[in-house]
């Protein structure tokens, strides 16, 4: 079982977790925002009948405040600690037989009665899906259209807009104004 790139350039998956009753095609979602990058797991296709429909699966990363990562590393790979117990049973393995994720050769951070592995991502960050900076809304596998990145944040913290009218409400409106953290 190996990922896909759809037509919008979207690399898609089908993914069996323990706790879902089926497996499903999904698309990993990123959040950038510096050095603590969160991870996502997120539905290929919101069900059209349904208007209450999100496309979160599941939240993949965990922040482990002990051991900071700095995204991307210098080949241009994000990493992050994947939580792999709950919802999450199962996620680590399907991933990486999916051609997602490698585990790093790294003894796992423990916290508490859990141990969280590194990982390394290793399709590029334009196969995966980003969120809007201004309206929330999630780039999903059927979309026609892609997001667009904000040309003055840096590369690991970039927000991305799904059209000018959102990138300019942000601009000036946003929560905080993108004015006032943007790199430009």
């Amino acid at each position: 079982m190996t990922a896909e790139l759809v037509p919008n350039g979207l690399s898609k998956f089908t993914i069996k977790l323990t706790k879902l009753p089926e497996a499903q095609e999904c698309t990993l979602g990123i959040q950038l925002s510096g050095a603590q990058s969160q991870f996502l797991l997120l539905k290929a296709k919101l069900q059209e009948d349904d208007p209450y429909d999100i496309p979160l699966w599941t939240r993949l990363s965990s922040i482990v405040t002990s051991h900071p990562i700095r995204n991307p590393d210098a080949d241009g790979h994000y990493k992050f600690y994947i939580k792999t117990y709950s919802e999450n049973e199962g996620a680590l393995e399907a991933l990486v037989d999916a051609g997602i994720l490698s585990v790093e050769p790294v003894e796992p951070v423990k916290q508490g009665f859990v141990e969280f592995p590194l990982v390394k991502v290793t399709i590029p960050l334009r196969q995966m899906a980003k969120q809007c900076g201004n309206c929330e809304k999630w780039e999903l596998c059927s979309d026609e259209k892609r997001m667009r990145g904000c040309s003055g944040c840096h590369d690991w913290s970039k927000t991305w807009y799904c059209d000018e009218e959102c990138q300019k409400e942000h601009w000036s409106q946003g929560y905080p104004a993108h004015k006032k953290v943007c790199g430009k």
